[in-house]
């Protein structure tokens, strides 16, 4: 529609200028053929294509200068708005001790209703949620499987006792808990689709569970690039949880057995 008004004006403007040029020449190579034609009609003929004319540069720059006026507004507005992106971009993402990452869970999710919990042992994991007041419906936790190491083992068999009294103080509704038979490369704590907590493992025999713990990394949910992060990591735990599933211990209130 708009293209077709643009022709329209084009021709409004050349028409009247085209139809002088063409009677000025036909005047000079056929004089009697257009001998009632006289010359101030042809030179007002021509003043008018020249006013139309000058009229549609005038709306074209017009136009232009409208335009150029709603950048410059555009891009003052994304100057202005740049320090608060910024910000943002900067929020999202973190690295902080283990013990502040729950910190910081504790005031953003204080109720989940889905803990999603990867470790080797899992021990550091339920004392900072057993002192964060978080309150959680539902906690999915993958553990390392029983091995040759003896005091390894005690660690993850008190970790299931931390999580157990848990349950029993209701602090937890309802823990599922599954183990793996590798070596992981990192630990994660996902509250809901809030908060990302995830962290790297660095072998170390010195280390009752044969690896040190790293810092993590924490991850908001509160912007769409913060959400799309933790989902990601959320149906990659999903996925390794449901390939862990021949043999699970259910903790509940009052009750735990393995199916």
């Amino acid at each position: 529609m708009r293209s077709m008004l643009e022709k329209y004006e084009r021709l409004l403007v050349y028409l009247p200028l085209v139809g002088t040029a063409l009677l000025l020449i036909l005047q000079d190579f056929f004089q009697g053929l257009l001998k009632d034609v006289r010359l101030n009609i042809a030179i007002a003929a021509m003043a008018v294509a020249i006013i139309l004319l000058v009229w549609y540069l005038e709306t074209r720059i017009n136009t232009m200068n409208k335009s150029f006026e709603h950048l410059a507004g555009q891009v003052e507005k994304v100057a202005r708005q740049q320090p608060k992106l910024l910000r943002e971009a900067s929020s999202i993402l973190q690295i902080v001790s283990l013990g502040e990452a729950f910190r910081l869970a504790s005031n953003i999710t204080p109720r989940v209703q889905h803990l999603r919990i990867y470790s080797i042992t899992s021990a550091q994991m339920v004392s900072f949620l057993q002192h964060s007041g978080i309150v959680v419906d539902r906690c999915s936790l993958l553990i390392s499987q029983p091995t040759q190491r003896p005091l390894m083992e005690a660690q993850i068999e008190a970790a299931i006792q931390g999580w157990r009294a848990l349950v029993e103080s209701g602090t937890i509704a309802h823990v599922e808990i599954r183990r793996y038979d590798f070596f992981p490369t990192e630990y994660e704590a996902i509250f809901d689709s809030s908060f990302l907590v995830v962290g790297l493992f660095h072998p170390s025999p010195s280390e009752t569970s044969g690896a040190r713990v790293r810092d993590p990394m924490v991850v908001h949910g509160q912007s769409a690039m913060g959400t799309k992060v933790v989902l990601e990591y959320t149906d990659r735990f999903d996925r390794l949880f449901q390939s862990c599933e021949g043999q699970s211990l259910q903790l509940t209130r009052g009750s735990a057995q393995v199916v």
